[in-house]
């Protein structure tokens, strides 16, 4: 028996960790997806290449996915209005005689369309068209979900909604705009968090190209791990703060601005905290939760153990 058709709306950031997880989850066969991206502008980065590479994980993972991209803008609220507008017009002339369904994950929005796309969403008057919202909140590791109908809200784990996704690092690294371009394996641990033992080599399609000591995927997220260049020569701690933030800026073009660094450094505990206040200085970020140091005499996988088993 076929499910009742459903669409899921995902707003298209910078991250598109959020989309993915949502809409692995909550796709089935009668699913309709539409990714919202904003263009390129001399104020806005924009979201279209990271749409357009999503589409592409999602269409191989799920053969026969029905993805579409829609434009709206980032912060012009007549635009943003009129992008729901038309959107809901779609959805309308899609909609089968049963009832129906309407996702939309508003996590990677910007303010503005995050706020007017929740509204018109949430309160959309369409016959036989139940409205929920839903937002990853990565600072809790839930996803938070809404609707209209009293008694329907709900929160869930990340974890045990991305239990039994069949998720590999490769795929996030790929949705956001990389790929790994040397002979490595992707394995399972004891405990289910899959891995990649070193070196690993990432490019993406201009050439760029990243190398990290280990991966690990935890929770859909990628854990990136580096060993100092400056071990054992006992580095003052301004080379040390310049080689983290490089870090730092590699495992979020590999993972997305919730992607976990793993530095292994023989620096003492001094150092340590000066380094970790430096990244909460400069960054908005909550570091605590993404930077873990690694003693000099432990591995990495042990590391990972101490933190998520």
């Amino acid at each position: 028996m076929i499910p009742n058709r459903r669409f899921i709306v995902s707003l298209i950031g910078t991250n598109p960790l959020p989309a993915f997880i949502t809409i692995l989850k909550n796709y089935h066969e009668n699913t309709k997806i539409f990714l919202i991206y904003t263009e390129y502008s001399e104020s806005n980065v924009g979201s279209k290449i990271i749409a357009e590479n999503l589409k592409v994980v999602l269409e191989e993972k799920i053969p026969g996915i029905d993805v579409s991209l829609m434009k709206c803008d980032k912060s012009n609220t007549r635009i943003i209005n009129g992008c729901i507008k038309d959107l809901l017009k779609c959805i309308e002339t899609l909609m089968d005689e049963n009832k129906c369904e309407l996702i939309l994950d508003y996590t990677s929005g910007t303010k503005a369309m995050s706020a007017i796309f929740a509204e018109k969403v949430l309160h959309a008057d369409i016959e036989n068209l139940s409205t929920y919202i839903s937002y990853v909140d990565d600072n809790q590791n839930v996803i938070l979900e809404d609707t209209k109908l009293i008694g329907k809200s709900s929160i869930v784990l990340v974890r045990d909604a991305v239990r039994n996704m069949d998720v590999s690092i490769e795929d996030v690294v790929r949705i956001h705009g990389y790929r790994i371009s040397n002979p490595v394996k992707e394995n399972m641990d004891e405990n289910n968090i899959r891995h990649i033992d070193g070196p690993i080599v990432f490019e993406n399609n201009i050439g760029n190209r990243i190398s990290a000591d280990e991966v690990y995927l935890i929770d859909c997220k990628i854990a990136v791990c580096f060993k100092s260049r400056y071990f054992g020569m006992k580095e003052r701690v301004g080379k040390l703060k310049m080689e983290l933030f490089e870090y730092k800026d590699k495992a979020e073009k590999l993972g997305g601005n919730r992607s976990i660094i793993l530095y292994k450094s023989d620096c003492d505990e001094g150092k340590k905290g000066l380094l970790l206040r430096y990244l909460k200085r400069d960054y908005e970020f909550e570091m605590d939760k993404r930077l873990f140091f690694v003693n000099e005499d432990e591995s990495f996988k042990d590391r990972i153990k101490r933190m998520y088993v």
